[in-house]
């Protein structure tokens, strides 16, 4: 419950499971909430013993009520611990007093002033209010705070978590099924196998562990971004490379482009002469 990812791949999958869809975001989020609080009964961790109602703290065992205690701040204080080292680094940056002057002005090459606005511009914007609208319409009730990761608004949403698990589990039993239809998969794409091996073969490889839970379809902010601005590409929307070097080190980016991709955007690339 402590991965992002799956949490909201978790409240995405469930609105299409429309009669418990409420009632398990519901459950989601209260649990959360416990975890930020740190309210969570910490014999109920990894124990399936007790009865434990997230909404109202309650715990049960055998149909009684128990005085619950919660778990201890182990994960808080090493939070903390880690906000200190990064606070005695301070001292020595007096260009980048702070973390997160460092993140943004240096990691992520863009000044926290810039991401402020665009954030800012983002949230106030008419489009943001008439896709609240539309999304509280279509779910006939108030928003929640976790309808920022709606996900209806395309047609694989109609598929719940459980329903694209079992398909997925039905295609690719086992890893070895998995890659064995690669090749076919990406040849359906377009793709030859050494051109997919040289494009995708970070993410082929990463298959060879087997295909992810409800077919790792996730939306993700970007995209909801790049709905909103409607745009057609997601790429004109992610905002940082990976690191400050502008490579992308899981998938080899920047690399070598096919002279194909150049001929069809009417590109040429001209090498100075020496």
């Amino acid at each position: 419950m402590h991965n992002g990812t799956a949490i909201n791949c978790t409240f995405k999958s469930n609105y299409a499971d429309v009669p418990l869809a409420r009632e398990k975001q519901e459950m989601v989020y209260h649990v959360m909430l416990r975890i930020i609080r740190q309210e969570i009964p910490e014999c109920v961790i990894n124990n399936d013993n007790f009865i434990w109602y997230p909404q109202t703290n309650r715990l049960e065992a055998k149909g009684e009520s128990l005085q619950v205690k919660s778990e201890p701040d182990t994960r808080y204080q090493q939070i903390i611990n880690i906000f200190h080292a990064l606070q005695a680094i301070d001292t020595y940056r007096i260009d980048a007093p702070s973390h997160v002057l460092r993140t943004f002005n240096e990691d992520l090459e863009i000044p926290i002033e810039e991401i402020e606005s665009l954030f800012t511009q983002l949230i106030q914007s008419d489009e943001v209010r008439q896709v609240a609208q539309l999304i509280r319409t279509r779910l006939g009730r108030d928003l929640r705070p976790y309808d920022i990761w709606y996900d209806g608004f395309k047609t694989r949403s109609a598929i719940n978590e459980d329903d694209l698990s079992a398909k997925t589990r039905a295609l690719y039993p086992n890893p070895a099924a998995l890659k064995a239809d690669l090749p076919n998969i990406m040849q359906r794409l377009g793709f030859t196998k050494e051109k997919a091996q040289e494009q995708f073969g970070f993410l082929m490889s990463a298959f060879k562990y087997g295909a992810p839970p409800h077919g790792g379809l996730a939306l993700g902010f970007d995209r909801f971004v790049s709905i909103l601005a409607g745009l057609d590409s997601i790429r004109d929307v992610i905002a940082f490379p990976k690191n400050n070097s502008g490579r992308d080190v899981m998938n080899e980016s920047p690399s070598p482009i096919d002279p194909a991709q150049l001929d069809e955007l009417n590109l040429a690339i001209t090498l100075p002469q020496e």
